[in-house]
């Protein structure tokens, strides 16, 4: 979500502003660095560990909705003035399956030491 949040801010300000922007989305970081740990305190001896772990299946949900319906009404928004399209990709079942274990760093690189014995 934070990667989301980043990339909103980076597409929504200018170079100028940019920096305040990225101020201003990453306090609340801040802020739970102090009172998180007293809200889990809380929790803790207070009400229920259990409890902490159902009150963010909750807020968690209502926090994000926001941002997953914007997204969600850009995508159809670019859909729709045909800026966001899919390409056929023409390859087959299995030149699809090794683009994606490449893609997907899958297989396994044996030139790996090498590369790190030459680095030194």
């Amino acid at each position: 979500m934070t990667y989301c949040v980043d990339v909103i801010t980076a597409d929504a300000t200018h170079v100028k502003n940019r920096g305040l922007a990225f101020a201003f989305t990453s306090s609340p970081y801040m802020i739970t660095a102090f009172a998180g740990s007293k809200a889990a305190e809380g929790f803790y001896e207070d009400i229920s560990w259990r409890w902490g772990f159902g009150t963010f299946a909750i807020v968690f949900p209502v926090v994000a909705a926001p941002l997953y319906f914007i997204l969600k009404y850009n995508v159809r928004k670019a859909k729709k003035l045909g800026v966001l399209g899919r390409e056929k990709s023409n390859r087959t079942v299995l030149q699809t399956i090794w683009f994606y274990t490449l893609e997907f760093d899958c297989k396994r690189d044996h030139g790996f030491k090498q590369r790190i014995a030459m680095a030194y």
